[in-house]
């Protein structure tokens, strides 16, 4: 495993750490972040939910046609929307 040095700085309010390249994320991407049970801070990606729930949106607005007729697209919309709200993320090391 590959350990790189990086620098913490303020970025207005906040503290910002430098990401190597190797672990860039992609703009815009929704993040997990959370304290470890060593006091390691993990960041996690949550790519798959989100593009799924952006291809349902592309589909219902037509912005790309599917073979799913509109209410189809719209009912498998209403489930996506069910499940992220059902969807409760709990980080594995709390004590909860």
């Amino acid at each position: 495993m590959k350990v790189y040095m990086t620098k913490v700085f303020q970025n207005g309010g906040s503290q910002a750490v430098r990401i190597p390249a190797e672990f860039r994320f992609d703009e815009g991407a929704e993040l997990r972040i959370y304290r470890g049970p060593n006091g390691e801070v993990c960041i996690s990606d949550q790519k798959p939910k989100n593009r799924l729930a952006e291809l349902a949106e592309k589909l219902i607005s037509g912005e790309i046609k599917g073979a799913l007729t509109d209410e189809q697209a719209q009912q498998w919309m209403e489930k996506i929307r069910a499940d992220r709200d059902a969807f409760e993320w709990r980080d594995p090391w709390s004590e909860a």
